[in-house]
């Protein structure tokens, strides 16, 4: 072989053991990998003895402030799945994210704690793995102060029976020890400032707890379903509770309010938006001792509690909305002079509450404070009140007597609405405004008088917003009401839709209201005394048994649509002192036969007397010089009429019928002639 082929076949064998070791290589980086990620990751982050179903479920539903431990496991997650895990398991927003600032990284500790280290030298518990049934958490780790217990760290720890809490600790989120429900004992910092929502729930073996000076808030259901806690003492540091935080403690005998409590935070998913009944289910607590120095009982407070009696000191002013609402068996309050305001639904549907006493320097009653507390028989009022809420008294079925203060002014709609015990009350002539329906279905009321300063009607509310007066709407019983001497004004809508049979109307009188009488279908007759000057549209209108009508001189106005509709009326005379006949003032009196038109009348407007289909003659005086748009329309019986000599102007019609003129016999079937006297100068435009 020559020298030359010895070199090729040299440099062949070299390039082919170094394929050969490259190959090698490659085949050995690609399996190191493998063998190396697991066992690192179980080293560091769990401990070796534990990969049960309980981790997996701490971390299937821990929050995104607790999910750095398990990073090196887990996928990362998405902005939106981390925005979806701090709505849904963390305590309040603020809280949450300012502790996911805070966390760098996760570890582990020898006796089973894992843990993130913050920014600040601080530290947060976010899970357990060991297996001690007592635990006393540790105040630092590795140089780190424990400040906080992430959402979640101790979750179904069944076995857990005692809990001791290090100075220091500061946050207690959500879901902290819930479902622990072996433990008996829970030993809390005087440095703890909150307690996350859910955070003992269902706690069912948990007997003693001991908060400390220094809690500000307490969230939603904290203590839920904690069936063996019979008492616990709450720190006048707390101002904010959440949502049916003690719901369900069946063996809750004792609790105290702490003075400062003054906020309700609202519950979680379906129940966001809901507030208090802090003590919903707890059915064996029947009393709550409220401090002096209390100055607020919160919204909700003690809605839907089991209480029997409460004691409110002398220094309480404010009592929250719904702050006592559907304690069922709530059978009296007192409610000290130093209470200037009594929120809305306050004291609503207390169905057992017999015994209310309302002291001096109460001012401000709002709306449904007392409604539906059907055990109720007596109200009081005190003086300094200036008026009555809407809806105060409402539904109070059982409510007999009720006592106003003489310088009230305002009755507000619904008061005492739905009263079907009330027989009889007296209103003082201080009232000058009444709200919409405020006796409303009183069908056992008979005498009430009418204050002679009430000149001004308020409406109603949702629905009923502009709705005005009917007073008595629905007061079956109710056949008369006094309006004493000295009354100047009867109110628009005063009276209306009501039963009354009779009513006696004072020379002092001088306006009769808009609405005043309308839909009284029982009143059969009315005397207007010459004090009155005006009375206002729809004032009698519908009032459809009225048969005797007198108008008195002194009358100079009546508007529009008077009587209208009082189809049992046969007769009307009006007096001299009118000058015009309103619009539609008789329209629709289907029985009205016979009307006597004053000699010096000018003007009678649009439909005056359209659709009186009774009335067979009219003498309308020569003083009449204008007409309004078809004022006999349809009178089908009207056979005799003359025409005023000095008639020489129409006037138009109203809404769809503006611009239109004349017409004043249209659909007068029976009528088929008319007399134009001598001296008349012009038949009149439309006539």
């Amino acid at each position: 072989m020559s020298v030359n082929h010895k070199s090729l076949l040299s440099v062949l064998l070299s390039i082919l053991i170094s394929f050969s070791s490259s190959f090698s290589v490659l085949a050995e980086e690609e399996e190191i990998p493998a063998e190396q990620e697991g066992p690192d990751i179980q080293e560091t982050v769990i401990p070796e003895q534990e990969e049960t179903e309980e981790v997996s479920e701490i971390i299937e539903e821990t929050p995104v402030e607790d999910m750095t431990e398990t990073a090196e496991t887990e996928p990362m997650e998405t902005e939106e799945e981390v925005l979806q895990n701090e709505e849904a398991e963390t305590a309040p927003e603020e809280v949450t994210e300012e502790e996911s600032e805070t966390e760098l990284f996760a570890e582990s500790t020898e006796d089973g704690y894992t843990w993130s280290a913050g920014t600040n030298g601080t530290a947060a518990i976010t899970g357990y793995t060991g297996t001690d049934t007592e635990l006393t958490i540790p105040a630092e780790i590795d140089g780190n102060k424990v400040t906080s217990i992430s959402a979640n760290a101790f979750k179904n720890k069944t076995a857990i029976t005692k809990v001791i809490l290090p100075e220091g600790m500061m946050q207690l989120y959500g879901y902290v020890f819930a479902g622990c429900t072996s433990l008996e004992e829970i030993v809390l910092p005087s440095t703890l400032t909150m307690i996350g929502d859910h955070c003992f729930s269902g706690c069912k073996g948990l007997k003693k707890i001991n908060p400390q000076e220094g809690i500000v808030t307490i969230f939603a259901y904290a203590f839920e379903n904690c069936t063996s806690l019979e008492e616990i003492h709450l720190p006048d540091s707390v101002t904010k509770m959440g949502y049916q935080v003690f719901l369900n403690d069946k063996a809750l005998k004792t609790v105290n309010y702490p003075k400062n409590y003054n906020t309700s935070i609202d519950g979680y998913g379906a129940n966001s938006y809901a507030f208090g009944q802090l003590f919903y289910g707890c059915t064996s607590l029947e009393t709550v001792t409220i401090p002096e120095g209390t100055e607020t009982i919160a919204n909700y407070a003690f809605s839907k509690s089991h209480i029997k009696t409460i004691q409110i000191p002398d220094s309480v002013t404010l009592i929250g909305s719904y702050a006592f609402s559907e304690c069922a068996n709530l059978t009296e309050i007192s409610v000290p002079g130093s209470v200037t305001k009594i929120d809305t639904y306050a004291f609503y549907k207390c169905t057992n509450l017999t015994d209310i006493t309302l002291n001096e320097g109460l001012t401000q009653l709002q709306g449904f404070a007392f409604s539906s507390c059907t055990g109720l028989e007596e109200i009081k009022l005190p003086s300094t009140m200036g008026y009555v809420g809407d809806h105060n008294f409402y539904g109070c079925t059982n409510l007999k007597r009720v006592t106003i203060p003489e310088d009230l002014k305002t009755i507000y709609a619904y008061a005492f609405a739905n009263c079907t015990s009330l027989e009889e009350i007296h209103l003082p002539d201080s009232v000058t405004t009444m709200g919409y329906s405020v006796f409303a279905n009183d069908t056992a009321l008979k005498t009430v008088n009418y204050p002679k300063s009430y000149n001004s009607s308020i409406d109603g509310y949702g629905a009923n917003n502009y709705e005005f007066g009917q007073l008595f709407f629905g007061c079956t019983s109710l056949e008369t009401v006094t309006i004493p001497e000295g009354t100047e004004t009867i109110a628009n809508y005063a009276f209306r839709n009501s039963n009354i049979k009779s009513i006696q109307i004072p020379e002092s009188v001088a306006l009769i209201g808009s609405y005043a009488f309308s839909g009284c279908t029982n009143l059969p007759e009315v005397s207007i005394p010459g004090s009155v000057t005006k009375i206002d549209t729809y004032a009698f209108s519908g009032c459809t048994s009225l048969t005797d009508v007198t108008l008195n001189e002194g009358l100079t106005q009546l508007q529009g649509f008077a009587f209208s509709s009082c189809t049992s009326l046969e007769e009307i005379k009006l007096p001299s002192t009118m000058g015009y006949v309103g619009d539609h003032n008789f329209y629709g009196c289907t029985n009205l036969k016979q009307v006597t038109l004053p000699e010096d009348l000018k003007t009678i407007y649009a439909y005056a007397f359209a659709d009186c289909t009774s009335l067979e003659e009219i003498y309308l005086p020569d003083s009449v010089t204008k007409m309004g748009y078809r004022v006999f329309a349809n009178d089908t019986a009207l056979k005799t009429v003359n025409y005023p000599k000095n008639y020489s102007s129409s006037i138009d019609g109203y809404g769809a019928n503006n611009y239109e003129f004349g017409q004043l016999f249209y659909g007068c079937t029976s009528l088929e002639t008319v007399l134009i006297p001598d001296g008349t100068q012009k038949i009149a435009d439309y006539a």
